[in-house]
């Protein structure tokens, strides 16, 4: 299937549609592809689908794609801290079965837990926000991709 290229319009448009505030940068845009079957004829062996493609371009800054970037990174990392420290915690169980009778049971998966805190603010500081983030975020609000997908096409691809 060929690559649709949604660009066709890109140096045209000078808004950023996410924070309406800022200049649009032809290279943070997010291009969208649309689909659309035609036709579908089966055989004894395979079917076949003809479609329409059709690619829309919108507009965005380079402060809301820095912004979407972080949003992700952030993500990411709350995941990430997640599972570490239900690592920590269940280790802080293993450990506990090995220690004296004496100290309490919960000791050594808390402080598992706790083990994580000074890992969470440390690398949270590397992680930064945007100054001027997007008032809009979700791309399906885009005027002219919800009035394509209205229409009955389907999104193909999203290139953020």
């Amino acid at each position: 299937m060929a690559q649709i290229n949604p660009i066709d319009h890109k140096e045209t448009t000078t808004m950023c549609w996410f924070c309406e505030r800022n200049p649009a940068d032809p290279d943070a845009g997010v291009s969208v592809t649309l689909k659309r079957d035609i036709s579908t004829k089966s055989t004894m062996h395979w079917e076949v689908t003809k479609a329409n493609m059709y690619g829309i371009y919108i507009p965005r800054c380079k402060q809301c794609k820095e912004f979407r970037d972080y949003s992700q990174k952030l993500g990411k990392f709350v995941s990430w801290m997640i599972i570490i420290m239900i690592i920590l915690v269940a280790a802080g169980f293993g450990i506990n079965s090995i220690l004296p009778e004496e100290v309490p049971g919960f000791v050594a998966p808390v402080v598992g837990g706790l083990l994580i805190i000074p890992v969470i603010l440390i690398s949270a500081k590397k992680i930064r926000k945007p100054e001027n983030y997007a008032k809009k975020y979700d791309i399906m609000d885009y005027p002219e991709l919800e009035a394509m997908i209205n229409d009955g096409w389907e999104v193909s691809s999203v290139h953020y």
